[in-house]
């Protein structure tokens, strides 16, 4: 199976659909950022600052480069943390390292401080936008507010789904150069890969269910990290080109019709009760519609679920995944959105009616729990 040509038909429309000179596909968005951090590390260990309630996935890849993996908590009110926030933590480091803001469900915030700072600290900007929220549209966010690098994902599921992959998008060519050498002597994705990305799903999963005993998935979790790091470093064959070249030309559309269903929910959950809010930023590329029950969510989710309605909360603070392995300050705000978001489908198989019903069972568990 012929893995991987420099420069891929794929890779040049990927570059163009988010307005990047260079585009590298890897076999997951992971496999990106760990061939970035072995790259920018070296011989030495790299400081990696991510937000506190990113993929746990994101761990392994900088496991994988022996990376000194930095959390920032997270606002309640967003899910995303404050520019100042990054700012902060980028300041508490001797050395220049990685900060990766992430454009969580699609929601957008300017980083012009923390883009600052790293440009006088000497730091890699790398954004993780899997919603694409920085992909060019009639209503394009502005450029000139982008990092050093972007990472977007084609996973299965993703706003963007083209089965499988990522890629790392730069203007640089020394780095664009590099990541080609990189991937070039990595395997391509298999079934192995997929089948424990699976199992580590499912645990994710039951690590987000609060009627677990959080310890012993911890524990688990943590025993499963060498497994996930052994498919850290993966090239993606090019029968998926097809697929992602596919997925880019259809999403205008489905980011359109997403945009207008977040409108429906909202119009239909806005006045259903005073414990429900929105979260206060522009969404550009729904992948979710996000909301946050301030009370009583977990009985919300429960009611849904057991009605056979799909819902989904959020990974909480990465430290619960990996107590060993991060230290935290405070996850004041990581907890307290982990513990009101709430998520539900933007997708054609929730028409008008299902909505309506999926609201109406909200409002009723809200007041009937009062």
């Amino acid at each position: 199976m012929k893995v991987y040509q420099s420069p891929r038909l794929v890779e040049t429309r990927v570059a163009e659909f988010f307005g990047y000179n260079s585009a590298v596909i890897f076999g997951r968005a992971r496999s990106a950022i760990t061939a970035l951090l072995e790259t920018l590390g070296g011989e030495n260990e790299v400081a990696f600052i991510v937000p506190s309630n990113v993929c746990p996935s994101i761990v392994a890849a900088g496991a994988t480069a022996k990376a000194n993996i930095i959390t920032v908590d997270v606002e309640k009110e967003t899910g995303l943390p404050s520019d100042e926030a990054f700012s902060a933590a980028i300041r508490k480091e001797e050395r220049p390292g990685v900060v990766m803001p992430t454009y969580l469900y699609g929601f957008h915030r300017d980083y012009n401080n923390t883009l600052a700072v790293s440009r006088d600290r000497g730091w890699f900007v790398l954004e993780n936008d899997t919603s694409a929220t920085r992909a060019l549209t009639n209503d394009s966010l502005p450029k000139n507010s982008a990092g050093d690098a972007l990472l977007v994902s084609f996973g299965s599921g993703k706003v963007i789904d083209g089965g499988s992959g990522g890629a790392l998008l730069s203007d640089d060519i020394g780095i664009v150069n590099e990541m080609r050498k990189r991937v070039a002597k990595y395997p391509p994705l298999d079934e192995k890969a997929h089948i424990i990305e699976r199992q580590l799903v499912h645990l994710r999963r039951l690590l987000q269910n609060r009627e677990v005993n959080y310890p012993t998935m911890c524990c688990l979790y943590e025993k499963f990290l060498p497994y996930e790091v052994s498919t850290a470093r993966l090239a993606l064959p090019e029968v998926f080109d097809e697929s992602i070249i596919t997925a880019l030309e259809t999403f205008p559309d489905k980011r359109l019709a997403r945009i207008k269903q977040v409108g429906e929910w909202e119009k239909l959950l806005s006045d259903i009760s005073d414990d429900i809010a929105f979260v206060p930023l522009e969404q550009h590329s729904p992948w979710r519609f996000i909301a946050r029950i301030l009370r009583r969510r977990d009985l919300v989710i429960r009611n849904l679920r057991s009605k056979g309605y799909d819902v989904g909360t959020n990974y909480p603070p990465l430290h619960y995944f990996f107590p060993n392995r991060i230290d935290v300050d405070s996850s004041i705000g990581g907890d307290g959105w982990g513990n009101e978001v709430i998520n539900l489908w933007l997708t054609p198989e929730y028409n008008e009616q299902r909505m309506i019903t999926v609201a109406e069972l909200i409002r009723q568990t809200l007041s009937n729990h009062g």
